[in-house]
């Protein structure tokens, strides 16, 4: 079901997106790859899923995202201005690469448009939920400095957000202050992040330098919702397609065994990172 994610995306994109919504915001002097490792059913804390996530620094600002958006989001630029037709041939290849999960699938952008704003999209139930909040950096700096990681020796730092607490080891090696999803504010880059249950890891595995454009992408109807609501937005989708699928007509198939898979897929959902 993840590979769909993009090609839902590209039809969606295609009705909503207008060449000037994709603004340049920076040139990526380097890029940090992230295996991002969570548990998505609270049921079943062994079922362990994983995400290839990408945060591109560049001189202003930054952005987090998945790998596959960044490609898609470089080829639906390159091609704005091209048929639906054309853009398909060209932006296919893409689409089939791996996607993202229902988690993973939103786009961070750090220092934009504010320098001290993180302003980020996500797209659920047919609607752009965009949220604008302050940079995030209530750290608590540890003494223990004796893990290392990629080479480079690093730092333990703690806190507390949205519900879970953290562990964060960071190295000022590179004296970047940017990190995997919000793990901002540290004097160097955040090399691997992890809450105390272990339920969400992001772990550093690459270190790339290749310069390539950094995108802003502004939606049409984009609605402005508070962490908080984006949660109550999560829950309540889930309730929503799991109600369809059991009782309703919208996802019902002849096959009972499979309406019971997809209630399964769809309620198993239950465990984002952040909690209110």
């Amino acid at each position: 079901m993840k590979k769909l994610l993009p090609l839902l995306l590209f039809f969606m994109m295609i009705g909503t997106l207008k060449a000037d919504d994709y603004t340049i915001i920076d040139t990526t002097k380097v890029s940090f790859y992230y295996d991002y490792t969570f548990v998505r059913d609270t049921n079943n804390i062994t079922d362990i899923d994983h995400d290839d996530m990408v945060l591109q620094v560049g001189s202003h600002c930054a952005r987090f995202s998945h790998t596959s958006q960044v490609e898609l989001d470089s080829a639906t630029y390159i091609y704005r201005d091209y048929t639906f037709e054309e853009q398909y041939k060209y932006i296919k290849d893409i689409l089939a690469l791996p996607s993202s999960s229902k988690y993973s699938s939103y786009t961070l952008c750090k220092g934009y448009p504010k320098k001290d704003e993180y302003s980020i999209h996500f797209y659920i139930n047919k609607k752009f939920l965009r949220i604008v909040e302050p940079i995030f950096t209530s750290w608590n700096l540890e003494e223990a400095k004796d893990t290392t990681i990629m080479g480079h020796p690093c730092s333990l730092a703690t806190c507390n957000y949205a519900g879970r607490d953290y562990r964060a080891w960071y190295t000022l090696d590179i004296p970047i202050s940017f990190g995997p999803y919000k793990f901002d504010g540290l004097p160097g880059l955040v090399m691997r992040v992890e809450d105390t249950k272990k339920q969400h890891v992001f772990q550093l595995y690459k270190i790339e330098k290749r310069k390539r454009k950094m995108f802003y992408v502004e939606y049409d109807n984009q609605i402005k919702v508070n962490p908080e609501a984006l949660c109550g937005v999560f829950r309540n989708n889930i309730q929503q397609r799991y109600r369809q699928t059991t009782g309703g007509k919208k996802l019902q198939f002849d096959d009972p065994s499979m309406n019971a898979r997809i209630a399964n897929y769809i309620i198993s959902h239950n465990n984002f990172i952040e909690r209110y």
